[in-house]
This record gives structure tokens, C-alpha cells and sequence, in this order.
């Protein structure tokens, strides 16, 4: 799974006042649906389960992220008669509500549980691709650019390099670049990705295939973190679990676990 962007856009989960605090890919691809429908994954590095609806859409999600992986932010979706997502509101009472321009998703809205503006995240595509997504704050009549990630994909539509951008009240745009990330992959289904449409409402975005090493630099193109992954798949060629090994500049190597579920 693709976080977008890793450290940038977790932290304005928090500014959004969720509880806890990077090809080109195709539209038109059909989606990748695993055998046996995904229920959660669980590790030193975060956490992320889903309950359905019969229909199989989901209906309830709880997601950790790596920088509070402790600390858990619950999601309940609905839908529209055609089941597009409709809403999505956490137990902090913030709703996501998406905005679809022929049948393609271009923004989300965010509101406090009073329908106070907090923000929005727009989508750009270019060519059938996901191009951008940049996310604004709101107050008042005030919007300000806060983050933006760019992508280029590989052949196979994985997320290959993701170019970041943080807030920057000098730039002509409010943005300037503040690093790249670069991540190879398998060639094994990644569970999540059939779960895209309501990832990336929240800001996650995954990759039809299970990331296997991500290098990660600043913007003067400095090491900030690498991260490897080696999995364990089952039967159905899904991953069953996976050893995490990070390693950040100055700092010792850490190995975390990964355990994955389905029904």
C-alpha cells in the first residue's frame, strides 16, 4: 500500500481532526479483486481492516498509521443507489464527500460534523491517469495549498515515483518540492487495491501490486528512509505475512512484522 505520501499527508490527518494523528494508472483498467476478500492487515507499522456490506462494498474501516500505529481512526461509508460512495465520516465526526465529474472522481470535500469547510482534495488526471492529488485547507474565504503528490507509474501501474510538494507561502503556486519517493514491486495482487475508490478519499493510494522496496529522499535529494519488504504469500498468491525492514540515516535498522487476514 501506498501511503500518499508517507510522513507529509499523515500529519494532516491530524490537522483535520481525525483522532490519530507518491504508468501511469488507468481508469479504465478493470479492477484487481483477490480470490478471498481481504479483512485486515496488522504490524509495527500501522493497521488497516474492513467490514462489508453483502453487497461487498465496505462498510466500516479502521485505519492506523505508521507515525501513531497505536492509535486507531474508524470510517463508516455510504453509498448512492448506484453504489458510488455517497460519505465517508470518522468517529471524530469529519465527513468526506466526494465529487464526481463523468463518473470520475475529482475532489473530496472535508467538513467538521457541523458542515464547517475544512478543506478539499482535488484529483487530476491527464490522459485516462491519475496525474496529481493536492489537498487544501479552508478558513473562512481563505484557501491555502498544504500538500501535493505527483505520480509516474510503471508498466504495470504500480506507483513508481512520487514527486512531493509541501506548502510554500512564497511560491507562486504555495508549493515547493520536498522530495521523491521510488518503489519497486512484485508481481503479486495487493489486497488493498480493490479497496482503491474509499482509499483514496482518505488519502491512501495503492498500487495493483505489493511494494517490495521504497527509497525515500528530501528535496535536496538526500537519504531519509528506505524501506524493504519480504512476504510470505498464500495459496492464492496473496500476501500472508511480511518482514518490514526500515532504515533511516543515523539511526539503527529496525525490522517490524506484518501479518495479513482474509475471509
Amino acid at each position: 500500500m501506498k501511503e500518499i505520501t508517507v510522513a507529509g499527508l499523515l500529519i494532516l490527518s491530524a490537522c483535520l481532526v481525525m483522532p490519530s494523528c507518491k504508468k501511469e494508472y488507468s481508469n479504465n483498467t478493470p479492477p484487481v479483486t483477490p480470490v478471498t476478500r481481504f479483512e485486515s492487515r496488522s504490524g509495527e507499522d500501522g493497521f488497516t481492516s474492513f467490514e462489508y456490506n453483502t453487497d461487498g462494498t465496505i462498510k466500516k474501516a479502521a485505519i492506523a498509521n505508521e507515525l501513531s500505529p497505536d492509535d486507531t481512526t474508524r470510517y463508516t461509508v455510504s453509498y448512492t443507489a448506484n453504489k458510488k460512495i455517497n460519505e465517508i465520516v470518522n468517529d471524530a465526526g469529519v465527513k468526506f464527500t466526494p465529487v464526481y465529474t463523468d463518473g470520475e472522481l475529482t475532489r473530496v470535500q472535508i467538513r467538521t460534523s457541523q458542515n464547517d469547510a475544512l478543506g478539499y482534495t482535488d484529483y487530476e488526471y491527464l490522459n485516462g491517469f491519475l496525474k496529481s492529488v493536492t489537498v487544501f485547507f479552508v478558513s473562512g474565504n481563505q484557501v491555502t495549498p498544504f500538500h501535493k503528490s505527483s505520480f509516474i507509474y510503471d508498466a504495470a501501474g504500480n506507483i513508481r515515483r512520487t514527486q512531493l510538494y509541501s506548502a510554500d507561502p512564497l511560491s507562486p503556486d504555495g508549493l515547493s518540492p520536498d522530495g521523491t519517493t521510488q518503489s519497486v514491486f512484485d508481481n503479486k495482487i495487493n489486497p488493498l487495491y480493490a479497496a482503491k475508490e474509499f482509499l483514496w478519499m482518505i488519502l491512501i493510494i495503492p498500487s495493483p501490486n505489493n511494494t517490495n522496496k521504497e527509497e525515500a529522499v528530501d528535496s535536496n535529494n538526500q537519504p531519509e528512509r528506505t524501506k524493504e519488504y519480504n512476504y510470505v504469500y498464500n495459496n492464492n498468491e496473496l500476501p500472508l505475512s511480511a518482514v518490514l525492514t526500515e532504515t533511516i540515516p543515523g539511526k539503527p535498522t529496525q525490522t517490524k512484522n506484518i501479518a495479513y487476514r482474509y475471509k
